[in-house]
């Protein structure tokens, strides 16, 4: 990903088997949904196989794979 100023503007490309840019702003939204939660909120579990899962506000609550094994 690269990131230039273009104009009064920001110019994004993107390139490569991911679209970083398009994760970043789908994670802002999300966080922006749930109402903005700080970082005290948020926790991390791993289970036994490796796999990694970010929790908010309890590990049974809503949680999301962190892409790591």
């Amino acid at each position: 990903m690269r990131v230039y100023p273009y104009g009064t503007s920001w110019m994004i490309e993107q390139g490569g088997p991911r679209s970083i840019w398009d994760e970043v702003e789908e994670a802002l939204a999300t966080w922006s949904d749930l109402g903005k939660p700080g970082p005290d909120r948020f926790g991390l579990v791993v289970g036994a196989d490796g796999g990694q899962r970010v929790w908010l506000d309890t590990p049974d609550g809503r949680s999301w794979p962190t892409g790591s094994t």
